[in-house]
């Protein structure tokens, strides 16, 4: 009879878990979540999430906010066996669409959707570590002539120590470490260091671009700019520190090589 209960449990978990995680996803109400399937592991204490999207009901956006062909969440097990019970996510593929659509309705930031609430919801534990492989971030525009899509690919990413920073007496940052390709060629680099439950800003940022082929931007420069780049590289190093709402540091842009054509 023990066995048979066991059984039915462990065939009705995966509904349970496709309707929890549904019923998560719907916390935002500008955003609509969208998922294929939930597949448990309960050996190693994970489940994974599978053909996710989240899509703006407002407004008509052609693309949605947020995709991803896999999310797994798992227990860390190297903390567990230092005593804390803390989750990891890794996301395969994500990609996020930020667009501007020529006014508020038609635009989509990401605003007004409580993310990181959600993604503390999707596991029973707190989260200390999230991993970003193979993913992509878009800048586009459908309304302009030619439309604009400015993007980084290949992004890989680790966030870590989440849970240390709640730790008073030996507060530790949050640390982030990043690499992406833009316009799938040059390379970005970024490190960075932060206090997510900090009221205020507060970061350290390095980040850099370099020995980006401006003709690659050309349609963002013709829709903003009505101008084309004939030739040239664009090199960008940002280094920035945010302490209880006050920010120091430095943005250089440098572009090399240039040649312009106004196209009026």
């Amino acid at each position: 009879m023990v066995v048979l209960l066991l059984g039915g449990i462990r065939l009705a978990l995966p509904s349970v878990v496709l309707w929890y995680v549904n019923s998560t996803l719907a916390q935002s109400l500008v955003y609509q979540g969208v998922i294929g399937d939930v597949s448990l592991h309960l050996w190693r204490g994970a489940y994974t999430i599978e053909g996710i999207r989240l899509l703006k009901t407002t407004g008509n956006v052609p693309v949605p906010f947020f995709t991803a062909e896999r999310i797994d969440l798992a227990v860390e097990w190297p903390a567990l066996l230092r005593g804390s019970l803390v989750g990891r996510i890794v996301m395969h593929h994500p990609e996020l669409n930020f667009v501007d659509g020529g006014d508020g309705g038609q635009d989509q930031t990401g605003a007004g959707g409580p993310w990181l609430q959600i993604l503390a919801d999707l596991f029973p534990f707190r989260i200390d570590s999230t991993e970003i492989l193979d993913g992509e971030i878009h800048f586009r525009a459908f309304r302009t002539k030619p439309p604009v899509d400015v993007y980084l690919s290949e992004v890989r990413a680790s966030l870590t120590n989440l849970t240390n920073i709640e730790d008073e007496l030996t507060p530790l940052f949050a640390t982030v470490e990043g690499e992406a390709r833009a316009m799938d060629h040059a390379r970005m680099q970024l490190e960075m260091k932060l206090d997510p439950s900090s009221y205020r800003p507060t970061f350290q940022l390095a980040l850099r671009l370099l020995g980006l082929d401006v003709t690659k931007i050309n349609a963002l420069a013709r829709a903003y700019g009505d101008f084309d780049f004939e030739h040239g590289w664009f090199d960008l190093v940002i280094e920035l520190d945010a302490k209880e709402g006050g920010v120091k540091g430095y943005v250089k842009p440098l572009f090399r090589n240039l040649v312009v054509f106004d196209v009026r």
